[in-house]
């Protein structure tokens, strides 16, 4: 199958990836130190491809660190306080790992194709290019059944392609995960998508449960339980997350891991603000492929005390998604609501369906989600009163 993308709708296919990652963020967050850096990383790639003409082959156009934090220092957008306040020295490092679970679907002449993105870092890009150059690489997906890769890099000539690495028996393992307790015509949508997401996804999260323990003072603390399986090709090292939170916290505030895996992961923070945490788990044991893992986050939060709203961000496929609720608050549950937010903006779901119970003083909200949408925001409220 002909696969050859032209320099031109390449270009156009970057322009749209960055237009789509930038639309799954909250306003607030596209101002932000690695939203800005990756901004320029896509507009340096881009642009490289628009130059290209005919059989031209260009060398990529790299950054190195010193130049891509000045670039990032004289952008309009920028957020100065995040600049000021942050350390842009594990900023590369950074993108490279949110870029892994990152990719964008485009139709180009009737056929569809999947972009993905490595670097900017030369770890990410597979030992491409110098040490200290900054700078992405493209990877094009037909979406076909007879599915075919295009390396897609101004170093190279436009059109070179090869054949997808099979999911083999990786795929027919985990499908019955997938299609478990949906109907047929799901179950072959959700096949299709997983096998297109095999080659850019780390973990799957078989379940995810959320659990608020709210004092009666309206402090609270948090526990996220996952239970995850490594579908991918190659062994998982560490894993990123990220905490966002309204009401500010003390620095340094408590968070820690736990789990009953003989060898259970450390957790290591990466950057560390009141009403932002980013932190990576490091796996003693890499996670081989076809793998579980099962591991529990804990920390506290003052959300609730004049804010009680919960946001339940997906970033990957999930096979069930659940948020509890226990609010010793004195009162009576007043109301209650639910929202999505996409791309599309922002969804309010008349008659949320949240079972509600109340035994001795404790208001108990459950909501069960499987197969939730990947990159929403669930969007949660209650009053006490």
């Amino acid at each position: 199958m002909d696969t050859t993308l032209s320099p031109k709708q390449v270009a156009g296919g970057i322009a749209h990836a960055e237009a789509r990652y930038l639309a799954r963020l909250s306003p607030g967050r596209r101002g932000s130190l690695t939203t800005v850096a990756l901004r320029l990383l896509f507009a340096a790639v881009r642009e490289d491809f628009a130059r290209i003409r005919g059989s031209d082959s260009r060398r990529p156009t790299p950054f190195t660190r010193h130049s891509l934090r000045e670039a990032v220092r004289a952008y309009p957008d920028l957020r100065r306080k995040d600049f000021l306040s942050a350390s842009f020295n594990t900023t590369p490092e950074e993108l490279a790992e949110l870029l892994t679970t990152f990719s964008h679907e485009e139709t180009v002449d009737g056929r569809s194709w999947r972009f993905t993105f490595a670097g900017p870092t030369r770890t990410a890009r597979g030992g491409e290019g110098a040490k200290e150059e900054l700078y992405l690489t493209v990877t094009i997906t037909s979406l076909e059944k007879s599915a075919s890769t295009t390396e897609a890099s101004p170093a190279v000539d436009d059109g070179v392609s090869a054949e997808a690495p099979s999911s083999g028996s990786l795929l027919d393992r985990y499908r019955a995960i997938w299609t478990s307790g949906l109907s047929r015509a799901d179950s072959i949508h959700r096949s299709q998508a997983l096998l297109r997401d095999l080659n850019v996804l780390k973990f799957v999260y078989l379940s995810e449960d959320v659990t608020l323990e709210i004092g009666s003072d309206g402090d609270g603390m948090v526990e996220q339980r996952i239970r995850a399986v490594n579908v991918g090709a190659e062994p998982i090292a560490c894993e990123s997350h990220e905490i966002w939170l309204r009401t500010s916290m003390p620095i340094g505030f408590p968070l820690t891991v736990s789990s009953s895996a003989r060898y259970p992961p450390r957790l290591e923070r990466q950057r560390d603000f009141p009403n932002y945490q980013q932190f990576t788990l490091h796996f003693p044991r890499p996670i081989r492929p076809g793998q579980r893992l099962a591991y529990a986050v804990q920390y506290p939060c003052r959300e609730f005390s004049t804010d009680p709203t919960w946001d339940l961000k997906t970033k990957r496929f999930i096979n069930r998604l659940r948020l509890i609720v226990r609010d010793r608050r004195p009162g009576r549950l007043t109301s209650l609501s639910l929202a999505t937010e996409s791309g599309a903006g922002l969804t309010t779901i008349s008659n949320p369906p949240i079972d509600v119970t109340v035994r001795r003083g404790v208001t108990r909200l459950v909501w069960t989600q499987t197969f939730p949408e990947v990159d929403w925001i669930y969007r949660f409220g209650w009053q006490i009163g």
